[in-house]
């Protein structure tokens, strides 16, 4: 039965008056069958055993790998999430989306469907950040510095950035 005692399947199965049935249950996915209360079978061939099906505990985890944090949706099989719903957030880059693998080889979106504990992962675009590069010269009197000029830059984020002598300021 689903949640709500609908009728999943039905079986008929022949056993003689007075004794007791065997019935076993069938293989649901997402469920898991509950134990079976057998009966003696009656001559009025109204004789029922019902065999009662739990929906399965499923959970939808997010990695964001760095990003803002994103609650683990808990439920039981066949609950829905809709992904578009579920967007972190991550200081230099934008959010490209979630797959099935840390990789991103797998993307996933839209409305999912766990079958059992499952993670999706975030994926991240770099974008362009602003930096400055500030210059100090010795002085000639003492050990200390002072202010020879600003330059400000940009490069995306994660990228390795080195002033040179070419660098203007």
């Amino acid at each position: 039965y689903e949640a709500d005692e609908t009728l999943l399947a039905e079986q008929t199965v022949s056993s003689k008056v007075g004794e007791t049935t065997n019935a076993q249950p069938q293989q649901v996915p997402g469920f898991t069958p509950q134990g079976i209360s057998q009966k003696r079978v009656e001559a009025d061939n109204e004789t029922i055993v019902e065999v009662k099906y739990n929906r399965n505990k499923v959970s939808l985890m997010f990695d964001t790998k760095g990003g803002t944090y994103i609650p683990t949706e808990n439920g039981k099989y066949g609950m829905q999430v809709d992904l578009d719903t579920k967007t972190p957030e991550k200081v230099g880059y934008s959010f490209a989306g979630w797959s099935r693998d840390e990789n991103g080889s797998e993307p996933v979106s839209g409305t999912v469907a766990p079958t059992g504990a499952e993670k999706v992962y975030a994926q991240w675009n770099p974008v362009m950040v602003k930096y400055k590069v500030v210059y100090l010269q010795e002085n000639a009197d003492n050990d200390e510095y002072s202010y020879a000029g600003t330059v400000e830059l940009e490069e995306l984020t994660d990228s390795t950035v080195q002033a040179t002598a070419s660098t203007q300021k």
